[in-house]
């Protein structure tokens, strides 16, 4: 049998997180054409070695002597095939292998020595979409005599002074995960090591530009990286070898960290060098161009300089994706490129569009966003310029808002649970009645911002909390407010705006749950003079209707007071008011709701705290209205016992209630009340004589007063 076509190489060493991912996914170009698969074990004791006897054809030891080249060479030196595939465990290869297939079966010309693949780094756990690409030297043809040179970032050096001729394979995928976490407690072991030998290489190359690359991408933590950027960009203006292709990668780099640092004239003067001596690099036309996008928008809000800089960015982006060479990949991989940074800044750039009054711009953009994997942040600011665009202008916007909520579902039921969520806080607040006086006292304000949902009438509650807004008819505020499934998610001043417009509440043959009544009512309550206002409103209409009724009023009031600003003078006659309302509805709640044996004092342990305070709240008036004021503060205080979030309801009525405030307005009648409490404390509260005063009426009609002064 002759040699294989193909020998794949590994090294390792306590890869078991992945080991077998990696292995399993060179089977289908091991069916495809015949290979062999070398690996060495640099010392694992995981259980890796374990997992790659099941896979691989040749295995053997390699003690690590801190050189991956050196570990490199070794297994490339025992390989037989034409060509040499050289893979890492934390990859895994794409399952369409035909390209390279292909390419070794025949599509290869003599000249073609080594190849080019595409390794797709992915940024984030579960290895969604946001990921760098990078071009990476992984195919060799063996009778080249190239050998692999560096204790780090390793690469081929061929034989003598014939370069290698690289063929570009870029349908041939490898995916990484191996920097997932890279800058965090994960990747430590890993930096430390990349840095130990960089530091080694450097040591012998002080001037070597790639060296120094590779230096500053693995070394954010270190001391001295500020010397090394400089260094290196003072090798760049020296044009030392290897300046044009990793001229603008070290600039980028360089702007990264002053702008990080608040180096302000380095950024400044970097972000010059690059643009004028780079300007067609990826590096200069995409990174550098974002960060200077930023920088406008966040430190000098330049947004003039924003707009131009992001629709710069923007079409750099695009060249790249129809860009058959990308040769800057073979550097490094790009910041800005990732899908997420992409969707950042178009978001951002609809801010700029949007402060610079670019209201078409703003819409064509926001049209050709793809939303469904947009975070809340950007989900947020995104729809915060189409409402913009939708105060304004007059254009049109259906479809757009129509399609932007349309795609909030395509994800996990989680992720569009999230950005729904997002969607429904920045939409709720155009609802707002302050937000809405304040737009229209604006000088180009043009329509209300809600209106922009009213294409939504049918598909979300926003868009019929839009419709009910609109909606001035009673008739048909009733019906509209009928189509609601889920009133958690409708906002809350649109039913505010209903209930004013006289709408029976809760809807005529739609029962509702006290507890959904109760979170509307909560909802409302935010609003505290509308509160005030709609519980005034629902008691007018009488407490003798249908159960329902009964319900909603109760909510209404117990809102009212737990959001009722009880410690503000001028809130005395609404105080009584409410207080009063209360008491109205309790009485008739609770024999509705509880039997009598439950309605006794003995009882009251059955029935939820605020109920408790109604019940003994409904007593104390009781014995107000026959004259009993000391009875009515006793009645007060107990009820406070059973429920002490009412303390400043009560401490309003002992001091607001007129019957027991007439006598404090007289400081002699305050200076014997005081004389009495001292004179009583003389003596034991059992004492018949002390019992005898207390049981006076006269005593009882100043007992507040003068039991007031403990």
């Amino acid at each position: 049998m002759g040699n294989p076509v193909l020998s794949i190489g590994i090294i390792f060493k306590n890869e078991i997180r992945c080991m077998e991912r990696c292995l399993k996914s060179l089977q289908p170009l091991r069916d495809a054409i015949p290979c062999e698969l070398v690996m060495a074990d640099t010392g694992s004791d995981d259980g890796s070695r374990e997992v790659a006897e099941q896979y691989a054809d040749i295995l053997f030891d390699f003690p690590w002597v801190n050189d991956f080249a050196a570990a490199r060479n070794a297994v490339q030196d025992r390989c037989t095939g034409r060509w040499y595939f050289s893979v890492d465990c934390d990859e895994f290869l794409d399952p369409d292998v035909t390209q390279l297939v292909h390419f070794l079966q025949g599509q290869a010309r003599p000249q073609d020595t080594a190849g080019v693949v595409l390794v797709r780094n992915y940024m984030t756990e579960g290895m969604n979409e946001d990921y760098t690409d990078f071009q990476a030297g992984r195919l060799l043809r063996l009778s080249t005599g190239a050998r692999w040179t560096g204790a780090i970032h390793e690469r081929w050096e061929p034989k003598g002074k014939k370069p290698l001729r690289w063929i570009r394979l870029f349908k041939t995928i490898l995916y990484h995960d191996g920097y997932i976490g890279f800058n965090g407690a994960r990747g430590e072991t890993k930096r430390q090591r990349n840095v130990v030998l960089l530091r080694e290489e450097l040591e012998k190359a002080p001037d070597n530009l790639q060296r120094l690359n590779q230096f500053i991408e693995s070394g954010d933590q270190q001391p001295d990286l500020e010397e090394k950027i400089r260094h290196a960009v003072d090798m760049v203006k020296q044009k030392g070898p290897g300046w044009e292709k990793l001229g603008a990668s070290i600039l980028r780099h360089g702007v990264v960290f002053a702008g990080r640092n608040g180096l302000v004239s380095s950024r400044q003067e970097w972000t010059r060098f690059a643009q004028d001596w780079f300007p067609d690099s990826y590096f200069t036309r995409i990174d550098i161009t974002a960060l200077s996008f930023l920088h406008a928008m966040q430190d000098g809000e330049d947004y003039a300089a924003a707009v131009q800089l992001g629709e710069k960015y923007l079409q750099a982006f695009d060249d790249l994706q129809t860009d058959a060479i990308k040769s800057d990949l073979t550097v490094g991989s790009l910041f800005y490129s990732l899908p997420s940074a992409h969707r950042q800044l178009k978001t951002l750039l609809v801010t700029a569009y949007q402060k610079e009054k670019q209201w078409e711009k703003g819409l064509q953009l926001i049209s050709e966003l793809v939303v469904s994997p947009l975070n809340t942040d950007e989900i947020s600011r995104t729809l915060q310029g189409l409402l913009e665009i939708q105060e304004k202008t007059q254009l049109d916007t259906s479809a757009t808002i129509i399609s932007f909520w349309e795609q909030l579902d395509k994800s996990t039921a989680e992720q569009a649970g999230l950005r729904k969520h997002a969607f429904r806080v920045t939409a709720g607040n155009v609802f707002v009645p302050e937000y809405r006086t304040k737009a229209q006292e604006e000088q180009d304000f043009c329509r209300e911002a809600y209106t922009l949902f009213l294409p939504l009438e049918d598909i979300c509650e926003t868009g019929r909390a839009a419709a009910v807004l609109a909606e001035h008819d009673p008739a048909s505020l009733s019906e509209k407010l009928s189509c609601v499934e889920h009133w958690e998610e409708f906002p809350i001043h649109a039913l505010t705006h209903a209930l004013r417009m006289h709408v029976a509440f809760p809807l005529p043959r739609k029962a509702m749950y006290m507890e959904e009544m109760d979170g509307l009512a909560g909802r409302l309550a935010r609003d505290k003079d509308s509160i005030f206002e709609l519980a005034c409103q629902a008691a007018d209409k009488g407490l003798h209707g249908d159960w329902q009724d009964l319900l909603w009023i109760r909510s209404l009031v117990i809102a009212a007071i737990r959001a009722f600003a009880w410690a503000e003078q001028d809130k005395k006659e609404e105080g009584m008011t409410l207080t009063r309302i209360f008491v109205k509805t309790e009485k008739i709640f609770l024999p509705f709701c509880y039997s009598v044996s439950v309605l006794q004092e003995e009882t009251l342990c059955a029935l939820p705290p605020v109920h408790r305070f109604g019940w003994y709240c409904a007593q104390a008036f009781d014995a107000l209205d026959a004259g009993d004021t000391t009875g009515y503060v006793r009645l007060l205080r107990k009820g406070l016992d059973t429920c002490k979030a009412m303390k400043p309801m009560v401490e309003f009525l002992t001091e607001h209630t007129p019957e027991l405030n007439t006598p404090e307005s007289d400081p002699e009648l305050l200076d014997l009340a005081g004389k009495v409490h001292d004179l009583l404390a003389l003596y034991p509260q059992d004492d018949p004589a002390v019992i005898a005063i207390k049981a006076s009426d006269v005593y009882k009609r100043v007992a507040h007063l003068i039991e007031g002064m403990g």
